[in-house]
């Protein structure tokens, strides 16, 4: 038996997480990080949107810690992504920065009502 958590649908997730180290991280190294995103979003029919920010002093295009948010989004018209997918791309991320020798701290989640506007 399956939770309903497990089979939850949307057509947008948020992904919101930071990228740390105890070295400087380079913007480039982030935009990587992102494209990793997009790719994987692209080969899977579906769209990102949004970016990252330093989470703490930058100095030459670098800092310790970057912020990133961003929705995984749905590309067609009806189209949802389940919880599964999400997390997959959670867990290609996640992989990553272990790889890259980052702590990754966050996740993904359901956007609120008010993020989406909704309500208002």
């Amino acid at each position: 038996m399956t939770s309903d958590r497990a089979e939850e649908e949307r057509d947008e997730w948020c992904f919101e997480f930071n990228v740390s180290s105890e070295r400087l991280v380079h913007q480039s190294e982030a935009d990587r990080l992102l494209d990793e995103a997009i790719h994987w979003a692209g080969a899977h029919r579906l769209g990102v949107g949004g970016s990252y920010k330093p989470a703490s002093a930058e100095v030459n295009n670098a800092c310790v810690s970057w912020a990133f948010r961003f929705g995984l989004c749905a590309s067609e018209d009806e189209q949802l992504i389940p919880r599964e997918s999400a997390s997959d791309l959670w867990d290609l991320l996640s992989a990553v920065c272990q790889h890259r020798g980052f702590i990754c701290t966050g996740g993904f989640r359901a956007f609120t009502a008010e993020e989406l506007g909704e309500g208002l």
